[in-house]
């Protein structure tokens, strides 16, 4: 819901993708194109290590293991039961997904991606080699190195939130309850695990069972698009002490909501509860006269410091709560 920004992050992903997303697929194809002159991809890596970095970093992610197997045999397999055109047009998914969230555009289309070349994607580069100091050190020698815990000070700090923002209903200030959450479901779109456009920080809750969906739905916003929460409609429903919102008749707001299973967390009599009685005790803080006219400007400034949770759907619904409250 909150609008927020990644560039320290990006800095460092960025890094990763241009010295082994990009060029694994790349150079993978290269080496399908010749391979009748070379004995396998590391010779093949050995023959040109002196023209890119990169190809010094191939080489160690290449002798690395996935289930036991050494990478560098998945690939044989792959050029060999694989042809050049197969290859290279999972290169061309892989740019053109990445190009678009380069883009801010989020609305990818699910493409069929080789099984393989999945699991290296998820399995290795994101799983393992996210936290890996060594491939840090390779990747970029002069600088620090990094992890998914580094990953999280940054984003805290770079947007000064502590709540999170795709549900603003939890915090992220423990660590037990924070997450690195791909808005765009690793599982179907692998390419794009380590895109820092399509990476953030978030509650357990919006990653977990009961969090975001395994699919997501398109067209949609991302909170690094806009500030979702404030194109949400919120209501209170106080005869069934319930909580509802929409995206007010933009599909955006509406696969946002759907993607993210924001309905089962906001119909929950706790969040009506607190709500309720936030918006009493901020009506109390500002005003002794319950007839009084609030100022909403004034409330928003109140509210929006991203300190605590639920920020817009009081903002949304605090005048209903305190109009009801009134007449009682």
């Amino acid at each position: 819901m909150w609008k927020v920004s990644n560039f320290k992050n990006e800095a460092k992903l960025k890094l990763f993708q241009d010295n082994i997303c990009s060029p694994f697929l790349s150079t993978l194809v290269e080496y399908a194109t010749k391979k009748q002159l070379f004995q396998s991809f590391e010779n093949y890596l050995d023959q040109q290590h002196s023209k890119k970095n990169y190809y010094n970093v191939l080489k160690y992610v290449i002798n690395l293991k996935l289930n036991k197997i050494y990478i560098k045999f998945y690939l044989e397999e792959l050029v060999n039961t694989k042809k050049v055109k197969y290859l290279r047009k999972q290169f061309e998914i892989f740019k053109k997904q990445n190009t678009q969230l380069d883009n801010f555009d989020f609305n990818l289309v699910k493409e069929s991606i080789d099984p393989i070349l999945k699991d290296i994607f998820i399995e290795l580069f994101y799983q393992k080699l996210f936290d890996n100091a060594k491939i840090w050190g390779i990747i970029d020698s002069h600088s620090t190195t990094f992890s998914r815990q580094i990953f999280h000070e940054n984003f805290k700090r770079e947007n000064n939130i502590y709540i999170c923002p795709y549900c603003d209903t939890d915090t992220i200030i423990s660590d037990g309850n924070i997450v690195i959450e791909h808005f765009i479901p690793k599982s179907d779109y692998p390419f794009v695990s380590m895109h820092p456009n399509n990476l953030m920080s978030s509650c357990y809750g919006c990653n977990g069972i009961y969090g975001k969906h395994t699919k997501y739905y398109a067209p949609i916003y991302s909170p690094y698009n806009v500030q979702i929460g404030e194109l949400i409609k919120f209501g209170i429903d106080f005869s069934e002490k319930k909580v509802t919102l929409d995206g007010a008749g933009e599909l955006k707001v509406d696969n946002y909501i759907k993607t993210l299973r924001l309905e089962p967390k906001y119909s929950k009599r706790d969040v009506f509860d607190l709500v309720y009685s936030n918006s009493n005790f901020i009506f109390g803080l500002i005003t002794k006269d319950k007839k009084q006219e609030i100022d909403t400007d004034l409330l928003k400034k109140y509210l929006q410091v991203k300190k605590n949770p639920l920020t817009f759907l009081t903002l949304g619904v605090f005048n209903d709560v305190c109009k009801y409250e009134s007449n009682e």
